[in-house]
């Protein structure tokens, strides 16, 4: 196989994994946070176990399998979010909420509730950058999400021309 076949089938491996927003190796009870910095934005893409963050809102509420109580929970677990607290180089940042569950997710989340299954669903906030060059950052969310599994990521990103190729060097596990 040629070096160049080799290196375009692991950069098409790569940007179908990165795409999939719920794919783990294994099942996560945690929530996990994705914090992408990319010129002066960042990205936070939330993956939470919905029927726990509903649950953990108003844990003395009624039965989550009234779809009545359940779209009360959901309005408060959003609320929930006006907690979360966003820091770039010691200064609180606004942060915009560009992506939800829905009504039919959480409906969708109480059936395969009753069946034994963890319904996972994306929360995206963004928050704008003062400057390019931000020396720390923090993240606070809200402890109705539980633990947190924080990653950061900054990609580096190359241009290729049509039919180019971009390559992109390795960390080792080591460095």
């Amino acid at each position: 196989m040629s070096r160049l076949k080799i290196i375009s089938t692991i950069i098409a491996a790569i940007s179908f994994l990165s795409t999939q927003e719920n794919s783990f190796a294994h099942e996560m009870s945690e929530t996990s946070a994705s914090i992408t910095v990319r010129d002066q934005a960042v990205d936070i893409r939330l993956s939470v176990d919905l029927i726990q963050w509903l649950s953990n809102v108003s844990p003395q509420s009624n039965s989550l399998k009234d779809p009545a109580e359940a779209m009360k929970r959901l309005v408060l677990a959003e609320k929930s979010l006006n907690h979360a607290k966003f820091i770039a180089d010691g200064k609180s940042l606004p942060l915009n909420l560009k992506q939800f569950p829905n009504v039919v997710d959480v409906l969708n989340a109480i059936k395969e509730h009753g069946q034994g299954q963890h319904t996972r669903a994306s929360v995206i906030m963004r928050a704008s950058l003062p400057h390019a060059n931000i020396s720390k950052i923090s993240l606070k969310l809200p402890e109705e999400l539980g633990d947190v599994v924080a990653t950061f990521n900054r990609p580096t990103t190359h241009y290729a021309r049509r039919g180019g190729v971009a390559a992109f060097p390795m960390k080792s596990a080591q460095q």
